[in-house]
């Protein structure tokens, strides 16, 4: 079993790098801050309903600043997406290779965001795959020993939210993105 795993984890990372080698990101030149920012992406854990309705009610936050927000979710349930109010993919939409196969995800990936939040407190290989292929200027998500997924990463502790975990990345923004002012 394990050596079915080995394969399965090659063929991932492989078809990874070979995704992002064929699509390098082109980064503007413009620096990006949460003020700044008129599109945003959001990833999430659906399957949670507490990580479900935090993820909603930042999207809805986001959108009274006048941002434009995506979301997409990944839920691990055997169910139709056509259920939930937003858009998502499931694990029969996941191919052995771990490497998810949507419409959901290729219309969000196809998208270009100023900021890309991953929701998830750990970081997997899912949500990897899906910040790695995002085009956002800036990404921020959970620690992952993937370097390409994210540009700032957080180090949540084990049983941290999603609502604190957004609280450390707004917090981190505000702090990294200092506007400038004259003396």
């Amino acid at each position: 079993m394990k050596l079915l795993d080995n394969i399965r984890l090659y063929v991932h990372f492989r078809s990874l790098r070979q995704l992002l080698d064929a699509s390098r990101r082109q980064r503007g030149p413009r620096p990006v801050s949460l003020e700044s920012a008129k599109s945003v992406g959001i990833y999430f854990d659906g399957t949670d309903v507490d990580a479900r309705k935090t993820a909603e009610s930042f999207a809805q936050e986001l959108k009274k600043q006048g941002k434009q927000v995506r979301i997409l979710a990944y839920l691990d349930l055997d169910v139709a997406d056509s259920d939930f109010p937003f858009p998502s993919f499931t694990r029969k939409q996941v191919d052995w290779a771990f490497r998810p196969k949507s419409e959901a995800l290729q219309h969000f990936l196809e998208q270009s965001f100023d900021l890309f939040f991953c929701l998830n407190t750990q970081s997997d290989l899912l949500s990897d795959y899906v910040a790695s292929l995002c085009r956002a200027a800036l990404k921020v998500g959970p620690v992952s020993k993937n370097t390409s997924a994210y540009d700032i990463m957080i180090d949540a502790k084990p049983g941290l939210g999603s609502s604190q975990l957004i609280q450390q990345m707004l917090g981190l923004l505000q702090k990294t993105n200092v506007q400038y002012q004259p003396a």
